[in-house]
């Protein structure tokens, strides 16, 4: 995300307007950047915390994934291609 470009994205953000209460300034990488952006931590630091929120958002969504019933979890290319094949037969 650094990589590509969020720091300009998130000024660019800024200098048009945007404060960080809007909801364009809460999607992952952008909130954490904003200690960075006022001085408060260094660029290091807030790319830690952008990987650290990542992570704990990905848990987060495999353990609603995990309790919801109507998903397949698929271990092997051979499994996928058996429930493609019969899904591709049945229509």
């Amino acid at each position: 995300m650094i990589e590509q470009g969020l720091v300009d994205e998130v000024n660019k953000l800024i200098s048009l307007g945007f404060d960080w209460d809007n909801e364009a300034m809460t999607g992952h990488g952008y909130r954490e950047l904003r200690p960075y952006l006022e001085g408060k931590v260094t660029l290091g630091e807030a790319i830690e915390e952008i990987k650290k929120d990542t992570r704990h958002y990905a848990k987060r969504q495999m353990t609603w994934w995990r309790r919801d019933a109507r998903i397949h979890w698929i271990r092997k290319a051979k499994e996928a291609e058996r429930l493609v094949d019969d899904w591709l037969k049945e229509t």
